[in-house]
């Protein structure tokens, strides 16, 4: 899919049709279905297919499998200061414009 728009910097302009654009792309490749709502005709719903389950599936296990070999190599010390901080990292309620890793870029 699409989303080298995030990288390039472009991800607080309005891209009004990017969720429908990449939904289509999904049922393009079946894995997702489309159908309308039976409750609002101006709604179309978009429900996860036994392929896209499957691909999601394969996803979060090649994630898993290269989790684990990174971790394998870290002492116990370490993951256990990163969980807090992951969660932190998480529960961040505002995300601003511009970077906020600006300050710790070597390159300028």
């Amino acid at each position: 899919m699409r989303y080298q728009w995030i990288v390039k910097g472009r991800a607080n302009r309005c891209h009004a049709r990017w969720p429908d654009n990449e939904i289509a792309e999904l049922e393009s490749l079946a894995w997702v279905q489309r159908h309308g709502s039976a409750t609002d005709r101006r709604v179309r719903e978009a429900v996860i297919s036994r392929t896209g389950k499957a691909m999601t599936d394969l996803a979060v296990a090649a994630r898993a499998r290269v989790a684990c070999a990174i971790f394998e190599t870290w002492e116990r010390h370490d993951t256990d200061e990163l969980v807090p901080l992951m969660w932190k990292f998480a529960d961040a309620r505002v995300l601003q414009r511009s970077c906020p890793f600006s300050k710790f870029d070597t390159n300028r």
